[in-house]
Order: structure tokens, then sequence, then C-alpha cells
């Protein structure tokens, strides 16, 4: 957050003037400065990076609050909360500075995580819906609590915790813009964020736990069960997935099994050359094809099979001319080639040597029509895509790198973390009102396991028993 966004310590503003200078050029509202003293006849001085001013009180009063925040010399941030003139591009003639002062400062000089969990990522999200993942709810944080410095490092307002808990060991609760996190160490002696709370604006803040300011390197982080358990459900995904019999292996050679029968099935068929194309009034293009020693081959595959979907093109892909590489995963990209063109042979004439494609119904419009002259084979974009899909969710489960990395271990009935929640009752009144009427014991049952499952809850029975309604 920015320094202005600060409500918290014993609150000073004072109007200031150059003491030398005609002017404080054209600092803005909101700029961090500092304020001390430079022991010369008590001279007051601010700085705003490289550049400083003495300046002194607008008026006695104000010159008595100055000499005060100087006297006092307690850790304090300070910022230009107001500017005479109000326009940024006129030098500034005297300024309204907010000073806010702590009792102590305390400097922490080694990095600092703050593990942030399912949990609390759970009561993020029910408050900012927009927040769709860890990384959103990580950012989202460090931007309400942690103060930026200038010179790149952060700082914090602590206090002690307001849980009554005396077990909690090193347990504090920090103050940011609207919000305050509560922090304690967890079983395995790791800084983790236990609950995120509003906090509102008071007028003074509680003796009984002054707020302190903090210089150091905090930042919030992952220690969420997927983001503790990646490195590791990587390593051993890697020794599983090299075993022959794992669940992981065979999805993936059974992948490029099914790749190479499409493969050799669209290279039986071949392709048929085309010399034009025209579109027809009821939405089908005709295809005036050309006379050469593919075109019986061709026309029988046709005959022989209930439906076909074929594709034009420019010229035939890659899979159809190159040789197939038996231990290729990845599928040929129509990349570079245009957008696609397919659609359903819905008839031929042997006698005039035409061919008819029927574009599918929910993307007629907006086709781009197909080459002039080109060549029409069995569709591969529909089979590209799926297997494509298939592949990259074998390979992101395999490394762990889904949103759910414990997912590949499961499949392989691997013994898995648990991640911390909250238990969510199985009856709401949203529930009972979609059961329409009271479920039977089983429903509700399987309503708890379902929504208190760490991962994955299989709902089974016999017909009739109310699955659908549970599910």
């Amino acid at each position: 957050m920015k320094i202005s966004d600060v409500q918290r310590g014993k609150s000073t503003v004072l109007e200031v003037v150059p003491a030398a200078k005609d002017d404080f050029g054209t600092i803005t509202s909101q700029t961090e400065v500092e304020l001390f003293s430079s022991g010369l006849e008590s001279e007051a001085l601010m700085r705003v990076g490289k550049s400083s001013w003495a300046i002194e009180g607008a008026n006695a009063h104000q010159q008595e609050l100055l000499a005060g925040v100087l006297l006092r010399a307690l850790p304090r941030v300070a910022w230009v909360a107001a500017r005479h003139p109000n326009d940024d591009k006129l030098a500034a003639t005297s300024l309204v500075v907010e000073v806010r002062e702590f009792p102590s400062e305390n400097v922490w000089p080694q990095p600092v995580d703050l593990g942030v969990d399912e949990k609390v990522v759970e009561y993020v999200r029910g408050k900012r819906k927009s927040l769709s993942s860890i990384g959103d709810v990580i950012a989202w944080l460090e931007d309400r609590i942690l103060v930026t410095d200038p010179g790149g490092s952060t700082r914090v307002l602590l206090s002690g915790s307001p849980n009554p808990q005396a077990d909690q060991r090193s347990a504090f609760r920090l103050y940011g813009r609207g919000w305050a996190v509560d922090v304690a160490r967890d079983a395995e002696d790791r800084l983790q964020v236990t609950r995120v709370v509003e906090a509102k604006r008071t007028q003074n803040d509680d003796d009984r736990r002054p707020i302190l300011l903090v210089r150091g390197q905090f930042r919030f982080v992952d220690h969420t069960v997927a983001g503790r358990f990646r490195g590791t459900a990587r390593s051993e995904l890697d020794q599983i997935v090299g075993e022959a019999g794992s669940y992981l292996a065979i999805w993936r050679e059974y992948n490029k099994l099914e790749r190479r029968s499409i493969q050799r099935r669209a290279r039986e068929f071949g392709w048929l050359t085309y010399a034009s194309r025209q579109p027809l009034a009821d939405g089908r293009w005709r295809f005036h094809l050309k006379d050469d020693e593919r075109l019986e081959d061709c026309i029988r595959s046709l005959e022989e099979s209930e439906s076909v979907d074929l594709e034009a093109a420019a010229a035939p892909p890659p899979e159809l001319t190159e040789p197939i590489d038996l231990d290729s995963e990845s599928e040929g990209s129509p990349n570079g080639r245009g957008r696609i063109f397919a659609g359903e042979c819905v008839g031929y004439d042997r006698r005039r040597l035409t061919l008819d494609l029927r574009l599918p119904a929910w993307n007629d419009e907006d086709r781009n029509p197909p080459p002039d002259a080109g060549v029409l084979f069995m569709s591969l974009g529909g089979d590209r895509t799926r297997l494509e899909r298939r592949r990259k969710a074998q390979a992101l489960i395999a490394s762990a790198e889904c949103p759910m990395p414990q997912l590949g271990l499961l499949i392989e009935g691997k013994v898995v973390p648990e991640r911390r929640r909250r238990k969510e009752k199985p009856l709401s009144a949203a529930a009972r009102e979609a059961f329409g009427g009271e479920p039977t014991g089983r429903q509700v049952e399987a309503l708890r396991v379902a929504l208190n499952t760490p991962d994955i809850a299989l709902v089974q029975g016999p017909p009739g028993t109310g699955k659908t309604r549970t599910i």
C-alpha cells in the first residue's frame, strides 16, 4: 500500500513553508518525506530522495507542532497530504504534511515469509470474488498490508495478537489499508497467516497492544498444500511415470497409440485435389475435383464410411507427407495454415467430379472460405485439439504443475497431505430447498463428504437413490 494509506500511529498534521528557498519545486501530494533536525540551531529539514529543504511552520502554531515532532524523535513516517498551489505543474510554496508516530521501530534483518494457505484463500475469495488464484490473493494482501520503502524494502505496522489464546507462539497482527492479518507460527515453526479481518479505522490505538513500525523484507508466500507439495510431488511423479505399469505412463502411451492410429487412417485415405470451389445457395460448398490416381480410392473410402469430415487446405498437412515419428508425443499444429475449413461430406458426383461439404451449423457464418484450389483430406483439426489437450493434461499432472499437484499421486494411489480448512456443514437452507424435501441420511452423508473432502469425492449408488440431486 502507499505510505499515504497508513491510518495507524499518532497523527500530526502540520503546514510547512521553505525557510530559505522560494518553493518546494513540483513535489506532489502523497509523496513520502523525511523530517529531521540538522542539529544546527534546531534547524528543521525535509528530504525527498536526494533533494532537501530547510523548513519551518507556516505560523507560530504550526512551528510549535513541527518542533514537537522533532523533539519527540519517535519513529515516524510522513507524506505530503496537500500542496499549495494545488496544480502539480506549478512550484509548491507550502505543504501540508501528515506525520504518523510510533512508540518503537524494529528492523528485521532476515527475509520474512508470511504463509498463505487454503483457509485464508477461501476467506479472501469470499470477500473478493474477482480473486481467482492463490497468486491473486497474495498480490491483494501485499497491496493492502505491506508499505513499500523508497529504498526497495518493505515496512509493516505490527502489534501483539488480539487473540486471547496464550499458547500461540510469536503471534502478532499486521495492520493495513482497511484490513489486518493475524500471524502465528505453525507446527513446523513457519510464520502462517491465520486470519484476515476487516480493520475499522480508530481514532486511538490500543495502549495494551501498541503498534510498532517494523522494517525488513516481508512477503506473502504460497503455503497451500499445492504450493508446498509441488516440488515433492514432482520428484515422486518423475519416478512413478517411469514405471511401465503406472496409470500416467499408460495414459501417455495410449495417447501416442491413438495419434498413430488417426494418422494411419488419414494416410490411407490420402487426399483429393480440387481445381476450384463454389458456395451453393443452401450453405454447402461444392468442390470440382481433378481426375488423378488417388480419386477412385478416395471415393471408394467415402462410400464405405457412414460419415466423413473433410478439411480443405492449399497443401496436404505434414501428418500426410512426413514420416510418422513413433516416439513423438506432440500434435502437428495447424498454425501457419490459416483457419481450418472443414465440413461433412454430404454428396459427390462421379460423372461431374464434384464433392459437396456442409459446414457445422454453429460455425458457418464467420468461416473463411476454402482456398481457390487445393486439396481435401480427412479432417484432423478436431483430433489434433483433443489429443493435444489430453497430452497437456497428462504432462501437467505428471509434472505437478496443475492447480491440484497431488492429483497425480492420487491417481497412482499414493498418500498425499491434506490442507487446513474449515469444516462445512452438509445442510443449509439453500441445500434443503434444492432437495425439494427432507434428504435421506445417505444423501446428507454424501453431501458432508463432498463438501469436506481435501481432494476428490466419488458419489455412487444404485438408480433412484438421489445421486443427481445430491450432486
